[in-house]
């Protein structure tokens, strides 16, 4: 049985599309890159999993198509990663500085963070990639949201901004500046 999580944590969790491939599902491509198990297995575990998945969080939550595997938005269904993409891509004009702002401060950290699925290569380098480019999002809206607040003329929250980029990399000279 899965393990039990709170009504909370389950809200706050980034639910992105997990793309598979005819014999290709979450990364499984053969019985070689699903060792001892074979392919059968891997699908009776994703089944397995799915099934899981949809008594903890309820009917009409995912769709399902030939190559993907998507979580529909709404029906109470919150997802960190689009709602953080929409308000940076809705971040223009007057609002602007309070879009940006709301966004960074729904980016907690790396993309699925201690989560992993054994014997699964192609997922960890997905995962992996995914969080690179989540990462690489939230810098550029720190960026943005840093020169807003050096246009205003608000220091702090600007060497704030700064200290949250080098937090996302220490190599970024300008931040460090």
């Amino acid at each position: 049985e899965p393990p039990r999580e709170s009504r909370g944590a389950k809200s706050r969790r980034s639910w992105p599309t997990w793309p598979w491939r005819q014999g290709r599902i979450a990364g499984t491509s053969s019985p070689s890159s699903y060792p001892r198990k074979g392919r059968d297995r891997a699908y009776a575990d994703l089944r397995q999993s799915l099934s899981y998945l949809k008594a903890a969080i309820g009917e009409g939550v995912w769709e399902a198509a030939s190559q993907a595997l998507s979580p529909i938005c709404g029906h109470g269904v919150f997802l960190d990663v689009t709602e953080f993409r929409s308000r940076i891509a809705r971040a223009h004009g007057a609002r602007e500085l309070d879009t940006l702002r709301s966004a960074v401060e729904l980016y907690r950290g790396a993309f699925l963070e201690g989560f992993f699925l054994r014997d699964s290569p192609a997922f960890e380098e997905w995962q992996s990639g995914q969080a690179e480019k989540l990462r690489g999002e939230c810098a550029s809206a720190l960026i943005r949201l840093h020169d807003l607040y050096l246009q205003q003329g608000s220091f702090d929250p600007a060497v704030d901004c700064a200290r949250a980029i080098v937090a996302l990399d220490r190599l970024d000279e300008p931040a460090q500046r």
